[in-house]
Protein backbone atom coordinates (compact mmCIF):
# COMPACT_ATOMS: atom_id res chain seq x y z
CA UNK A 1 0.00 0.00 0.00
CA UNK A 2 2.65 2.47 0.72
CA UNK A 3 4.79 1.56 -2.60
CA UNK A 4 1.63 2.09 -4.05
CA UNK A 5 0.82 5.72 -2.63
CA UNK A 6 4.75 6.66 -3.60
CA UNK A 7 4.20 5.93 -7.14
CA UNK A 8 1.38 8.14 -7.20
CA UNK A 9 3.09 10.77 -5.79
CA UNK A 10 5.47 10.59 -8.68
CA UNK A 11 2.71 11.87 -10.79
CA UNK A 12 2.95 16.04 -10.66
CA UNK A 13 -1.19 16.21 -10.97
CA UNK A 14 -4.38 16.02 -8.39
CA UNK A 15 -6.99 13.16 -8.93
CA UNK A 16 -10.29 14.65 -7.82
CA UNK A 17 -11.97 11.02 -7.73
CA UNK A 18 -10.18 8.23 -6.65
CA UNK A 19 -11.23 4.49 -5.96
CA UNK A 20 -9.01 2.31 -3.65
CA UNK A 21 -9.24 -1.49 -3.67
CA UNK A 22 -7.68 -3.66 -0.77
CA UNK A 23 -6.47 -0.61 1.35
CA UNK A 24 -6.59 -0.96 5.24
CA UNK A 25 -6.01 2.38 6.25
CA UNK A 26 -5.37 6.09 5.08
CA UNK A 27 -1.70 6.44 5.57
CA UNK A 28 -0.92 5.50 1.72
CA UNK A 29 -3.78 7.02 -0.03
CA UNK A 30 -3.36 10.41 -1.52
CA UNK A 31 -5.95 13.09 0.13
CA UNK A 32 -9.19 13.48 -2.65
CA UNK A 33 -12.63 15.11 -2.30
CA UNK A 34 -13.94 12.16 -3.71
CA UNK A 35 -12.71 8.81 -1.81
CA UNK A 36 -14.37 5.07 -2.39
CA UNK A 37 -12.84 2.40 -0.67
CA UNK A 38 -13.71 -1.03 -2.30
CA UNK A 39 -13.02 -4.30 -1.08
CA UNK A 40 -14.56 -8.02 -1.67
CA UNK A 41 -14.44 -8.61 2.36
CA UNK A 42 -16.77 -6.02 4.42
CA UNK A 43 -14.79 -6.90 7.42
CA UNK A 44 -11.53 -5.84 5.42
CA UNK A 45 -13.22 -1.84 4.89
CA UNK A 46 -12.37 0.51 7.93
CA UNK A 47 -15.28 0.98 10.04
CA UNK A 48 -13.89 4.19 10.84
CA UNK A 49 -13.17 5.71 7.49
CA UNK A 50 -15.73 8.71 6.70
CA UNK A 51 -15.67 7.94 3.08
CA UNK A 52 -17.64 5.80 0.96
CA UNK A 53 -17.23 2.22 1.70
CA UNK A 54 -18.03 -0.53 -1.06
CA UNK A 55 -18.01 -4.66 -0.56
CA UNK A 56 -17.37 -5.07 -4.39
CA UNK A 57 -16.26 -7.48 -6.61
CA UNK A 58 -12.75 -6.65 -8.32
CA UNK A 59 -14.18 -8.50 -11.56
CA UNK A 60 -17.45 -6.61 -12.03
CA UNK A 61 -17.53 -2.65 -10.67
CA UNK A 62 -20.55 -1.46 -9.34
CA UNK A 63 -19.81 2.09 -10.90
CA UNK A 64 -20.84 4.35 -13.93
CA UNK A 65 -18.23 4.61 -17.04
CA UNK A 66 -15.42 7.32 -16.57
CA UNK A 67 -16.33 7.60 -12.71
CA UNK A 68 -12.76 8.13 -11.57
CA UNK A 69 -9.33 9.79 -12.19
CA UNK A 70 -7.49 7.28 -10.13
CA UNK A 71 -7.79 3.43 -9.47
CA UNK A 72 -5.50 1.85 -6.97
CA UNK A 73 -5.43 -1.87 -6.39
CA UNK A 74 -3.56 -3.37 -3.56
CA UNK A 75 -2.90 -7.10 -3.71
CA UNK A 76 -6.34 -7.96 -4.65
CA UNK A 77 -5.47 -8.99 -8.25
CA UNK A 78 -3.66 -12.59 -8.10
CA UNK A 79 -7.18 -13.91 -6.69
CA UNK A 80 -9.17 -12.72 -9.67
CA UNK A 81 -10.99 -15.69 -11.58
CA UNK A 82 -11.02 -13.71 -14.35
CA UNK A 83 -7.91 -11.13 -14.47
CA UNK A 84 -8.36 -9.97 -18.10
CA UNK A 85 -12.03 -8.89 -17.13
CA UNK A 86 -10.59 -7.46 -13.98
CA UNK A 87 -8.42 -5.27 -15.84
CA UNK A 88 -10.85 -4.18 -18.43
CA UNK A 89 -13.35 -3.15 -15.48
CA UNK A 90 -10.70 -0.93 -13.72
CA UNK A 91 -10.47 0.89 -16.77
CA UNK A 92 -13.93 1.08 -17.91
CA UNK A 93 -14.41 3.26 -14.66
CA UNK A 94 -11.41 5.60 -15.10
CA UNK A 95 -12.20 9.26 -17.12
CA UNK A 96 -10.18 9.66 -19.78
CA UNK A 97 -6.08 10.03 -19.01
CA UNK A 98 -7.34 8.35 -15.42
CA UNK A 99 -4.21 6.38 -13.96
CA UNK A 100 -4.46 2.67 -12.84
CA UNK A 101 -1.91 1.62 -10.38
CA UNK A 102 -2.05 -2.23 -9.36
CA UNK A 103 0.42 -4.28 -6.81
CA UNK A 104 0.05 -7.72 -7.09
CA UNK A 105 1.83 -11.22 -6.30
CA UNK A 106 3.27 -12.83 -8.94
CA UNK A 107 6.58 -13.82 -10.62
CA UNK A 108 8.79 -16.40 -8.66
CA UNK A 109 6.74 -16.06 -5.21
CA UNK A 110 6.75 -18.89 -3.41
CA UNK A 111 8.60 -21.07 -5.81
CA UNK A 112 10.34 -22.81 -3.28
CA UNK A 113 7.42 -23.57 -1.09
CA UNK A 114 5.65 -24.63 -4.17
CA UNK A 115 8.91 -27.27 -5.48
CA UNK A 116 8.50 -28.46 -1.60
CA UNK A 117 4.69 -29.02 -1.60
CA UNK A 118 5.51 -30.90 -5.16
CA UNK A 119 8.39 -32.83 -3.86
CA UNK A 120 6.57 -34.15 -0.83
CA UNK A 121 3.20 -35.35 -2.36
CA UNK A 122 4.52 -36.85 -5.32
CA UNK A 123 6.72 -39.07 -2.78
CA UNK A 124 4.29 -39.66 -0.90
CA UNK A 125 1.19 -40.34 -2.81
CA UNK A 126 2.67 -40.48 -6.62
CA UNK A 127 1.03 -37.61 -7.94
CA UNK A 128 0.57 -33.88 -6.88
CA UNK A 129 -2.52 -31.74 -6.97
CA UNK A 130 -2.12 -27.65 -7.05
CA UNK A 131 -1.96 -25.81 -3.96
CA UNK A 132 -0.72 -22.94 -5.31
CA UNK A 133 -2.17 -20.58 -7.19
CA UNK A 134 -0.67 -19.79 -10.76
CA UNK A 135 1.58 -16.81 -10.77
CA UNK A 136 1.50 -14.06 -13.37
CA UNK A 137 4.98 -13.06 -14.78
CA UNK A 138 5.94 -9.41 -15.91
CA UNK A 139 5.67 -10.47 -19.59
CA UNK A 140 1.68 -11.70 -19.39
CA UNK A 141 1.17 -8.94 -16.96
CA UNK A 142 2.34 -6.56 -19.82
CA UNK A 143 -0.49 -8.44 -22.22
CA UNK A 144 -3.05 -8.30 -20.45
CA UNK A 145 -2.91 -4.42 -19.56
CA UNK A 146 -2.57 -3.53 -23.41
CA UNK A 147 -5.41 -6.54 -24.11
CA UNK A 148 -7.56 -4.66 -21.55
CA UNK A 149 -7.41 -1.12 -23.35
CA UNK A 150 -4.62 0.46 -21.08
CA UNK A 151 -2.50 3.31 -22.71
CA UNK A 152 1.23 3.65 -21.88
CA UNK A 153 1.74 0.46 -19.99
CA UNK A 154 3.97 -0.63 -17.71
CA UNK A 155 4.97 -3.44 -15.63
CA UNK A 156 7.34 -4.20 -13.45
CA UNK A 157 8.70 -6.64 -10.41
CA UNK A 158 10.04 -5.46 -6.96
CA UNK A 159 11.65 -8.58 -5.36
CA UNK A 160 11.47 -9.27 -1.75
CA UNK A 161 13.28 -12.23 0.29
CA UNK A 162 12.03 -13.59 3.60
CA UNK A 163 14.27 -15.72 5.65
CA UNK A 164 12.52 -17.92 8.34
CA UNK A 165 14.29 -19.69 11.36
CA UNK A 166 11.11 -22.11 11.19
CA UNK A 167 9.55 -23.50 8.48
CA UNK A 168 6.20 -23.45 10.09
CA UNK A 169 6.27 -19.76 9.95
CA UNK A 170 6.15 -19.26 7.20
CA UNK A 171 2.95 -21.22 6.95
CA UNK A 172 1.21 -18.95 10.03
CA UNK A 173 1.94 -15.96 7.91
CA UNK A 174 0.40 -17.05 4.82
CA UNK A 175 -2.14 -17.69 6.76
CA UNK A 176 -2.62 -14.76 8.74
CA UNK A 177 -2.16 -12.20 5.35
CA UNK A 178 -5.47 -13.64 3.94
CA UNK A 179 -3.70 -15.97 1.57
CA UNK A 180 -4.43 -19.29 2.24
CA UNK A 181 -5.63 -22.08 -0.08
CA UNK A 182 -8.14 -20.54 -2.16
CA UNK A 183 -8.15 -22.84 -5.27
CA UNK A 184 -11.63 -24.82 -5.81
CA UNK A 185 -9.80 -28.30 -7.51
CA UNK A 186 -7.57 -28.47 -4.79
CA UNK A 187 -7.25 -30.85 -1.95
CA UNK A 188 -8.32 -29.62 1.48
CA UNK A 189 -5.67 -30.10 4.14
CA UNK A 190 -1.65 -30.53 4.40
CA UNK A 191 -1.83 -32.76 7.84
CA UNK A 192 -3.24 -35.72 6.24
CA UNK A 193 -0.64 -38.80 5.94
CA UNK A 194 1.87 -37.12 7.09
CA UNK A 195 1.91 -34.48 3.94
CA UNK A 196 2.69 -31.35 6.28
CA UNK A 197 5.70 -33.18 7.93
CA UNK A 198 7.10 -33.99 4.36
CA UNK A 199 6.89 -30.43 2.78
CA UNK A 200 8.33 -29.52 6.20
CA UNK A 201 11.49 -31.77 5.71
CA UNK A 202 11.32 -30.56 2.25
CA UNK A 203 12.16 -26.63 3.17
CA UNK A 204 14.70 -27.82 5.71
CA UNK A 205 16.93 -28.81 2.98
CA UNK A 206 17.02 -25.10 1.30
CA UNK A 207 18.68 -23.60 4.54
CA UNK A 208 21.09 -20.74 3.47
CA UNK A 209 24.52 -20.34 4.67
CA UNK A 210 22.81 -18.57 7.70
CA UNK A 211 20.99 -21.53 8.56
CA UNK A 212 17.19 -19.72 7.25
CA UNK A 213 15.12 -20.45 5.04
CA UNK A 214 14.84 -17.82 2.26
CA UNK A 215 11.42 -17.17 0.64
CA UNK A 216 10.61 -15.04 -2.70
CA UNK A 217 7.91 -12.62 -2.76
CA UNK A 218 7.70 -11.07 -6.12
CA UNK A 219 5.40 -8.21 -6.63
CA UNK A 220 4.11 -6.95 -9.45
CA UNK A 221 3.43 -3.55 -10.13
CA UNK A 222 0.96 -2.58 -12.91
CA UNK A 223 0.20 0.92 -14.53
CA UNK A 224 -1.12 2.28 -17.12
CA UNK A 225 -3.69 5.30 -18.30
CA UNK A 226 -7.18 4.90 -19.93
CA UNK A 227 -6.89 6.55 -23.12
CA UNK A 228 -6.87 9.87 -24.15
CA UNK A 229 -6.75 12.04 -27.46
CA UNK A 230 -3.66 14.46 -25.80
CA UNK A 231 -1.47 11.44 -24.57
CA UNK A 232 2.12 10.94 -26.19
CA UNK A 233 1.83 8.44 -29.21
CA UNK A 234 4.30 5.82 -29.55
CA UNK A 235 6.15 6.58 -33.56
CA UNK A 236 5.75 4.46 -36.50
CA UNK A 237 8.50 1.69 -36.10
CA UNK A 238 11.19 2.40 -38.58
CA UNK A 239 10.61 6.56 -38.82
CA UNK A 240 13.25 8.13 -36.38
CA UNK A 241 15.48 10.68 -38.18
CA UNK A 242 18.04 10.07 -35.72
CA UNK A 243 20.49 6.53 -35.35
CA UNK A 244 20.83 5.00 -32.21
CA UNK A 245 24.28 5.03 -32.84
CA UNK A 246 24.84 8.95 -33.32
CA UNK A 247 23.10 9.79 -29.99
CA UNK A 248 25.19 7.12 -27.89
CA UNK A 249 28.37 8.48 -28.99
CA UNK A 250 29.50 5.36 -30.84
CA UNK A 251 29.57 4.07 -35.26
CA UNK A 252 27.18 3.08 -37.31
CA UNK A 253 26.56 -0.41 -37.80
CA UNK A 254 28.28 -1.14 -41.40
CA UNK A 255 25.47 -1.76 -44.04
CA UNK A 256 26.44 -5.34 -45.50
CA UNK A 257 25.38 -4.36 -48.99
CA UNK A 258 27.53 -1.68 -49.02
Amino acid sequence: ALRLGERVEDHARRFERVLALGFPDDESLPPAPQLVRGDPAVAALPAEAGDMRVALDDERLPFADRSFDLVLSNMLLHWANDLPGALTEARRVLAPDGLFLAALIGGESLGMLRHALLAAEARMFGRAAPRVIPMLDVRDAGDLMMRAGFALPVVDIERITVRYGRAERLLEDLSRMGEAQALRASPRGLFAKGLWREMIAELEHHRDAGGEIPVVFDILMLAGFAPAPNQPKPLRPGSARIPLADVLGGKRPRNPQE
